[in-house]
């Protein structure tokens, strides 16, 4: 249990997600009544979500997938869900904790609409571009400084700008 956004749940084998524990912790700021029986019109996944249950039912381990679910006002919520096999256990039944990941899901989203705009703006400058890591490799030259130098760019990528420094 984990205030931030974790629920845990022990299923029966059955694939309907009938609970046989009640769901313990809140995510965020939606209730779980909604999810309790984790009815599958609540689900976006059905199809990957029941597979992934028969899959540790029949094999036993754990297994995470990410799946999209839907609260009681309506609001989508991405999901981390890890189904746990605990059948031959005392508690004889299938874990699923579930961890709201929405906001991760979103900063994902921006980092990559963020590197694609700077991707193109790099490509596209009038500027000869050379990005090097640390260790002197290079990670990235554009098409405007393979132009400044008049070089095929797989001989930038083998160059070392720094050699002449180097004594």
């Amino acid at each position: 249990y984990d205030e931030q956004g974790d629920a845990s749940q022990a299923l029966e084998k059955m694939p309907n997600l009938i609970p046989i524990y009640p769901v313990i912790g809140k995510i965020d700021s939606w209730q779980l009544e909604g999810l309790i029986g984790l009815a599958l019109d609540l689900l976006d996944d059905v199809p990957e979500t029941l597979a992934m249950f028969a899959r540790v039912v029949a094999h036993g381990g754990a297994e995470t997938i990410t799946l999209r679910v839907r609260d009681a006002a309506g609001v989508w919520h991405w999901m981390e869900e890890t189904a746990s096999n605990l059948l031959d256990t005392a508690v004889g039944g299938v874990v699923c904790n579930l961890r709201d990941i929405t906001d991760r899901v979103a900063a994902e989203a921006a980092l990559r609409a963020s590197e694609s705009r700077y991707r193109a703006i790099a490509d596209n400058a009038d500027e000869g571009l050379w990005v090097m890591a640390p260790d002197g490799r290079t990670l990235y030259v554009n098409a405007r400084l393979v132009e400044i130098l008049g070089l095929p760019e797989s001989d930038i990528r083998l160059s070392d700008p720094g050699a002449s420094r180097k004594h």
